[in-house]
């Protein structure tokens, strides 16, 4: 019961703080709050894909849903990351 409210905290915490910061563009802000929520709609469609490609919903097709739906989010850190490295690098 503990792992979904600690998921919503760290979400909103992390939504907070990148609409809070000056470093990010508001696209790029956007695409990250998509990014991020992306799971709450990527899992339930996943899951019923796998499960219907599969015969049924198992243990094994909600993993595989949970799983691919970690993608996105972890494609929102990366593209963070990339502009915040730009925003890094000297100007001369």
């Amino acid at each position: 019961m503990v792992g979904p409210v600690l998921a919503l905290a760290a979400a909103v915490a992390g939504l907070t703080r990148l609409w809070k910061s000056a470093q990010w563009v508001r696209l790029e802000k956007r695409q990250a709050t998509l990014l991020l929520l992306a799971p709450v709609v990527a899992v339930p469609v996943l899951g019923l894909v796998i499960s219907l490609a599969f015969d049924g919903l198992s243990t094994s097709a909600v993993m595989a849903a949970l799983l691919l739906s970690w993608c996105l989010p972890a494609v929102a850190a990366a593209r963070l990351a990339r502009s915040a490295a730009r925003l890094r690098e000297p100007t001369h």
